[in-house]
């Protein structure tokens, strides 16, 4: 398997190993300050890379955020807009896909001091409204073997897990000695430089290790419940959308009297299997 970043991306095993220890023995409560930030590539199936969707994850010794950001449209300040058109070639109603506000931002605190995790929901066509939700850290089960492989200059070793639905596979660096990783992955004795489910529907793989200053959003003080309670909340949304989409040839209203033709289908693909089957 080909190596997946450049010499240039990284400054180097030995300045990232430098980072962290750096920043662990001098922590300060400042508003901003360097903490190693991790950028990730998101791809989707069949391996291709998800247009500029990337993954960064600011790690400082008590705490860390994983921010998903759709770059292209965070710079441009632009909205992605869908007009739906039945098969008489008649348009119908343009909605909005992706609003520059929802580019921001969409956290995963990782909160070390209390072993506690937060994540927010991201606005979707299923999900249409932010919200925060508590999780616990790093609670996959991970089994470690003997296979080894080099990612750039990094020797990584590769652990398993089953977690939520999922077979995940990661490739993590003790050279970096960050229990870390994108998204709500961690727990392992080094950096997770890759990772991705045995379908691909999901697959982070790291572009780059550099020092930036960095303010920390606040840990959230409200949630809206537990993973559990997201769950819930998220498959009642799931098919109250899917009934919806399909009975009205992917229309959002089931009452649609000029909706003819081939009814459509949706699925949800997610890191966790949120839906019940």
């Amino acid at each position: 398997m080909k190596q997946v970043l450049s010499s240039s991306a990284f400054a180097g095993k030995h300045f990232a190993f430098f980072l962290f220890f750096a920043i662990a023995h001098s922590y300060s409560s400042k508003a901003q300050e360097k903490v190693i930030k991790v950028v990730y590539q998101n791809y989707g199936e069949e391996n291709k890379p998800l247009g500029k969707l990337k993954t960064s994850v600011f790690i400082s010794d008590s705490i860390s955020v994983s921010l998903l950001q759709l770059d292209y449209y965070f710079e441009l300040g632009k909205q992605m807009l869908r007009t739906d058109t039945n098969n008489t070639g008649n348009t119908g109603h343009t909605s909005v896909i992706v609003r520059p506000e929802d580019t921001l931002k969409r956290y995963v605190y990782k909160d070390f001091k209390n072993d506690r995790l937060y994540f927010e929901t991201n606005r979707s066509t299923i999900y249409p409204v932010f919200k925060t939700f508590s999780d616990s850290l790093h609670n996959m089960q991970w089994v470690l073997n003997e296979k080894v492989k080099k990612i750039d200059s990094f020797v990584c070793s590769q652990a398993t897990c089953f977690f939520r639905g999922r077979s995940y596979t990661a490739w993590y660096t003790p050279e970096i000695p960050v229990s870390n990783g994108p998204w709500k992955f961690g727990g392992l004795p080094g950096l997770i430089l890759e990772v991705y489910d045995s379908a691909k529907v999901v697959y982070w793989r790291v572009v780059s290790v550099i020092k930036e200053p960095f303010v920390f959003p606040p840990l959230p003080q409200k949630t809206n419940g537990n993973f559990y309670d997201y769950k819930r909340d998220y498959n009642a949304l799931y098919l109250k959308m899917k009934k919806s989409f399909e009975s009205a040839n992917d229309q959002n209203d089931p009452d649609c009297k000029g909706c003819t033709g081939v009814k459509k289908t949706i699925k949800s693909n997610t890191p966790e299997i949120l839906i019940d089957q």
